[in-house]
């Protein structure tokens, strides 16, 4: 007589979030949706959703103790009896972290660090600390494949693996028009927030130079009147449009399908898959360890091309001789849409998650 199976239930999840943002919402829906996972989310609140999704639990928010140490005051007393799987966020600065491995620890519930290894401007220092921060835990999910391999080199010992940081490109897809440069303006993007390390005043100054005359650029990001000024004293605001803020991709769109590629001084994160997904060839510096880890998306050649990092003279040069060269803007073009959909967006990074998350968890089975 055939023993009976052994009755199978989904896979209890907790990630424990400082906070739970718009970007990340189709990440968590689409674990939600898969019937191996139990999926909750816990984090201090919840920002571009209306109705509140199941997987969601409400925390109270994370406090600063002094500036750059966090702590979630609910956090230690988070019920671990009925998990398989602890994910938390790999910030060392957030306190409440070690005291929760720690309760997991005794509990026998594995904790998965979920991070970067990586973002700019990282210190052999910082990686070191958060090196020792992870062997605490069971193991390590990073935003990328390159971040695995850099963590291994760097002799980390715990079982690692990535996400691949995407975006959700459904409506993307919908929305892209076929890329045929030389039917688009010659106009570049830039797309993300004009914070300091997008150096936004290196592509003003590109802009100005010769070489680039006749280049416009549109800009999705609220610029400031400070911004604007520097683009009126160099001579270049009547080739900037400004567009603000937006977050819509119906908004996005039309303004994207109207460039001819997508332009970043200074260090780029996700901005750069947004830009891959709409099927914009790439510019960006060439100091890939002053970028965030999603620069894993780029490769020289294929998906864009780069100049040196804060050369105004440089930027300009390539700027003006990439944005006329259509053949291998084309390709470029068909490259990016092709990388992003096989591996940086959110369907392919549930999936990776899933598997992660049920390997950590049964390895530590009894």
């Amino acid at each position: 007589m055939m023993k009976a199976a052994r009755p199978t239930r989904p896979l209890r999840v907790a990630i424990l979030q400082n906070s739970v943002l718009h970007y990340r919402l189709p990440f968590y829906d689409a674990i939600a949706g898969k019937p191996e996972i139990d999926l909750r989310v816990y984090g201090g609140y919840l920002k571009g959703r209306k109705d509140m999704p199941a997987w969601f639990r409400e925390m109270s928010e994370t406090l600063s103790l002094v500036p750059g140490i966090d702590w979630q005051p609910c956090a230690p007393t988070l019920n671990l009896e009925d998990l398989d799987l602890l994910v938390l966020g790999a910030s060392i600065r957030t306190l409440s972290n070690f005291v929760l491995v720690a309760h997991a620890r005794a509990m026998g519930v594995p904790v998965l660090w979920w991070g970067q290894y990586h973002s700019a401007g990282s210190t052999a220092r910082a990686k070191y600390l958060r090196r020792a921060m992870y062997r605490l835990g069971s193991a390590v999910l990073f935003y990328t494949d390159a971040e695995v391999e850099a963590y291994a080199a760097d002799g980390g010992t715990l079982p690692a693996a990535a996400l691949n940081n995407g975006i959700d490109t459904r409506e993307i897809v919908t929305l892209r028009a076929d890329t045929v440069p030389a039917d688009r303006p010659r106009r570049a993007l830039f797309l993300g927030r004009l914070t300091g390390k997008a150096r936004f005043d290196v592509l003003l100054q590109a802009l100005a130079r010769p070489e680039a005359q006749g280049v416009e650029l549109s800009v999705i990001g609220a610029a400031d009147d400070a911004v604007r000024a520097r683009a009126a004293a160099l001579g270049v605001g009547d080739r900037v449009l400004w567009h603000g803020a937006l977050f819509s991709e119906a908004e996005i769109a039309p303004i994207a399908n109207a460039t001819r590629i997508f332009v970043y001084p200074g260090a780029v994160g996700l901005s750069i898959i947004h830009a891959m997904a709409y099927g914009l060839p790439v510019l960006v510096h060439d100091d890939r360890d002053r970028h965030m880890p999603e620069i894993s998306a780029f490769t020289e050649g294929e998906t864009g091309t780069t100049f040196r990092y804060d050369d105004p003279a440089d930027l300009a040069r390539r700027l003006a001789a990439m944005i006329e060269d259509s053949d291998a803007l084309a390709r470029q073009a068909a490259a990016a849409r092709s990388r992003v959909a096989k591996q940086f967006n959110t369907d392919a990074m549930a999936a990776r998650f899933t598997d992660w998350a049920r390997q950590v968890a049964e390895e530590r089975q009894p």
